[in-house]
């Protein structure tokens, strides 16, 4: 299949991948449309200047620090320098039909139209999907609308946390993408709105969409806002700004009234004046992305669900609530569409976005290969993909295949592998397509896989080095020895008694050994 990658610090490549499998409580979702976050991927593209990058960035020092406390300073250097070639995924809002179900899935159907969200989905041509990040799309409701959802229910979730009540006055500070569909929703709220930017245009556009009011971003504004509030200020403040700087969430202080409410959806400091927030007596909330359930890999990787009952709005349930209001006219997204293109033409996608000229605000991405009226039967997934370096296999070397693309087997077992005499990486296997092929082109494998089966059949595979979480561990190594391959296993092996007496009886029936 075809993804969108970034390769490297900055370039922006559409290249292909093996398709993923549907995995436990997950579905498959052949997209038509997707959504480009102008923010938190754009964000993801880095300058080619590692000094300016460092600077801009400090974590990343961090990064560096972690990898030299596991390896060793060259190995530090060849790692940093593999960052200038490496793929990573963008993207994690889009909207399309199910095309195959995952173990667990019970209450949605193989044809289903769904509209999807959640990191490292990314802009591909299949995406692998937790059913609490899959919400349901009304019929009346078109792909290029629902595409939408995630940054929707991200800016729900910020006006659920500012509490708003009927005819309070609202500030909505930036914007953007998200600015933008706050807006809407604090006017469903029945807030009234009041939008301040920068930019003019994006000012009459949240007007145009139902703000009552559009102020400049200047310093003006506070008095400004003073008067349309008859110098009460505002009773809420939502920051939806992405910015180096503390000055809007401190301009937010300023233009709330005593025990106003400061919400913060963008990315920004929160260096704020102490005596102005006591003397006002302020609320500071934060919003973080879709609701509850965001972050919990118990939720979003393994479908449990929050009940109702204790948490009302979930980040599922908020993605279903957008899309309701989609579906009865309350929320408007065509007029923030500024740009559309082909699945081919992602790097212009990014490049458009990146160009402050273009006054670009949501750019959509569509799917040709993914014709509605044929999606099913035209879905052929391919889970084998060969690498275009693959050498013909020696036999008198010892050839591995790699389960669990992670950083250890990155700055580890890999580059260990490649210094042994007579040994050769063969076939990398990953969930992940864009992944596995980073590091079978990184590390010479033959090809890159999303099913491990394909290297558990693969007679030119002599061991299997077995780099995944350590609760798979058992299944993957009895499975690996009942094809035939020795096995090596990286520490720590997490098994109980019983699965270590099936890995024992495993490498005996086969006559294989484990390490």
């Amino acid at each position: 299949m075809k993804q969108v990658i970034r390769r490297g610090l900055k370039e922006i490549i559409v290249d292909e991948v093996a398709d993923p499998q549907a995995s436990k409580n997950h579905v498959l979702v052949r997209p038509f449309y997707s959504l480009i976050s102008s923010g938190t991927e754009t964000a993801d593209i880095h300058t080619d200047n590692i000094m300016k990058e460092v600077a801009d960035n400090p974590g990343h020092i961090q990064k560096v620090w972690n990898i030299m406390q596991k390896t060793d300073p060259v190995s530090t250097i060849n790692e940093v320098r593999a960052k200038f070639s490496e793929y990573a995924v963008l993207g994690y809002s889009g909207a399309g039909v199910i095309v195959e179900k995952g173990e667990g899935i019970e209450d949605l159907t193989v044809g289903q139209r769904v509209a999807y969200g959640g990191e490292g989905t990314g802009h591909g041509e299949t995406i692998n999907v937790g059913r609490n990040l899959i919400a349901r799309v009304p019929d009346n409701v078109p792909f290029e609308d629902a595409c939408f959802t995630t940054l929707g229910a991200i800016a729900m979730n910020a006006v659920r946390q500012a509490e708003i009540q009927i005819g309070e006055t609202v500030v909505v500070m930036g914007l953007g993408l998200v600015g933008q569909l706050v807006s809407q929703i604090v006017r469903c709220q029945g807030g009234v709105v009041i939008a301040t930017d920068l930019m003019d245009e994006r000012i009459e556009l949240a007007k145009a969409t139902g703000a009552d009011h559009g102020v400049k971003a200047s310093e003006k504004a506070v008095s400004e806002i003073e008067a349309l509030t008859d110098g009460d200020g505002a009773d809420c403040v939502i920051v939806a700004v992405a910015s180096t700087s503390s000055a809007p969430v401190q301009q937010a202080a300023m233009m709330c009234r005593e025990r106003g409410r400061i919400v913060v959806v963008g990315a920004c400091p929160l260096e704020l004046n102490r005596d102005l927030m006591y003397v006002k007596d302020l609320k500071l909330l934060m919003a973080r992305a879709y609701g509850p359930g965001s972050y919990d890999p118990v939720y979003e990787k393994q479908g449990v669900d929050y009940p109702s009952a204790y948490v009302r709005w979930t980040e599922n349930r908020n993605m279903e609530e957008f899309l309701r209001l989609l579906s009865v006219g309350s929320v408007h997204v065509k007029p923030l569409v500024t740009h559309s293109f082909e699945l081919e033409e992602a790097a212009k996608g990014y490049e458009t976005i990146m160009n402050a000229d273009s006054k670009s605000l949501a750019v959509l991405l569509r799917y040709p290969a993914n014709d509605q009226a044929d999606v099913l039967n035209s879905y052929k997934p391919v889970r084998k993909l060969e690498m275009p370096t693959a050498k013909p296999v020696n036999k008198d070397e010892i050839n591995l295949g790699l389960i669990g693309a992670g950083n250890l087997a990155k700055w580890s077992h890999l580059p260990a592998v490649n210094k042994i005499n007579g040994a050769k990486l063969h076939a990398v296997y990953s969930s992940s397509g864009a992944r596995g092929k980073s590091y079978a082109l990184r590390f010479g494998a033959n090809y890159a896989c999303s099913d491990y089966e394909e290297m558990l059949n693969d007679a030119d595979i002599d061991v299997i080095l077995i780099s995944s979480a350590s609760h798979h561990h058992a299944k993957e190594t009895v499975a690996a020895l009942d094809a035939g391959k020795h096995v090596f296993v990286e520490k720590p092996m997490a098994v109980s008694i019983e699965e270590c007496r099936n890995i024992y009886e495993a490498a005996r029936r086969n006559q294989k050994q484990v390490c």
